[in-house]
């Protein structure tokens, strides 16, 4: 069973979040497993958002503009990317920006499908 954080939130116009994960415990994978596949789904309630993401050092969506479906991401409609292997103890991070002149909404699902540890 992958674990699941899911949320939305407001971007200011002309703003930028350094990471919307930011508090989120399950987006620093388990030190206590061995690793774990990563699927990354996003939308936004308008044009003008642009979000990517990394899985520990690696660019795991390059900077791309968000599906305009003005809703939470419907799985598996909504993928922006899947089947990202990470180590234990490594953060997903997602910066997104609002490049208009009003406050949109980024709506994002991360499923984290952690592996066992191998002995």
């Amino acid at each position: 069973m992958a674990l699941v954080v899911q949320d939305s939130v407001s971007i200011a116009a002309n703003t930028r979040n350094n990471d919307v994960l930011s508090g989120f415990r399950n987006a620093l994978i388990d030190p206590q497993i061995g690793g774990a596949i990563v699927a990354i789904y996003f939308t936004a309630s308008a044009t003008g958002l642009v979000a990517e993401s990394f899985v520990g050092q690696r660019n795991a969506v390059e900077r791309s503009q968000c599906s305009l479906q003005n809703r939470f991401p419907l799985v598996p409609d909504d993928l922006v990317a899947g089947n990202i292997a990470s180590l234990p103890n490594e953060r997903i991070t997602m910066p997104v920006e609002n490049v208009t002149g009003g406050a949109l909404t980024f709506f994002f699902r991360i499923e984290i499908e952690e592996l066992p540890r191998r002995r």
